[in-house]
């Protein structure tokens, strides 16, 4: 059974203030510019809960079940570029450069990877809809890595908003900071998530799917070669 790379809902321990942590790119990239990924969208999916490991598990499994069951008609999953910056999660396709989505950091609530199989990485949003969505991306070998980015994008981004804020913080920087925390859990592998197995959701959307079955509502994609 997979494990999911230990989600944004992990225990945080409050009584231990953290040692500063080495990240793995210095903190301008992530500023200045972003951290670029090569990878395959598999979809998203509505889920129950705004993290949890359970919660991204399943999210996972019922994703790559409708990629492999569109795979089987000819389907082709899209490839895009995941890039990664204090202020957000962005999603653009591979060869045209379009921007698909683009997920503020604030709204994110989990960020975590596979940390059985190393190729899936996943995180929650809650959208325009007030609604909870996983999306993942199929990341041979580097989603670790992308978790981990996530987690100092997370870094960096609270301390730009403390910057600002100054001693009196407000409430986004809380919810930073409780994100932070579960995101930075989840891809050092440390900690649970929530144990509680999410209520049955809508058939997930592997969004850009040449044929994707009849329940499924499919972004535009090109033909396959």
């Amino acid at each position: 059974m997979a494990e999911i790379g230990q989600g944004v809902g992990a225990r945080r321990q409050s009584s231990t203030r953290k040692a500063p942590r080495t990240w793995q790119h210095p903190t301008s990239s992530l500023v200045k510019g972003s951290i670029v990924y090569n990878v395959k969208y598999w979809g998203r999916v509505e889920v129950s809960q705004p993290s949890g490991a359970v919660t991204v598990k399943e999210a996972i499994d019922q994703l790559g079940a409708c990629v492999q069951d569109a795979k089987q008609r000819g389907g082709k999953t899209p490839k895009v570029v995941l890039a990664v910056s204090y202020k957000g999660i962005r999603t653009a396709d591979a060869k045209t450069k379009a921007v698909m989505h683009m997920h503020p950091l604030g709204k994110i609530s989990y960020a975590g990877d596979d940390k059985t199989s190393k190729s899936v990485f996943a995180y929650i949003v809650r959208e325009a809809d007030s609604k909870n969505y996983c999306y993942a991306f199929k990341a041979d070998g580097l989603a670790g890595q992308i978790s981990l980015t996530v987690a100092q994008a997370f870094d960096v981004a609270l301390k730009e908003l403390n910057k600002t804020l100054g001693p009196d913080k407000g409430e986004m920087s809380k919810r930073m900071e409780t994100a932070q925390n579960k995101v930075e859990v989840a891809a050092t592998g440390g900690g649970g998530g929530s144990s509680q197995p999410p209520a049955a959701q809508p058939v997930a959307q592997p969004v850009a799917l040449q044929q994707p079955a009849p329940a499924l509502v499919p972004a535009p994609v090109a033909a396959p070669v």
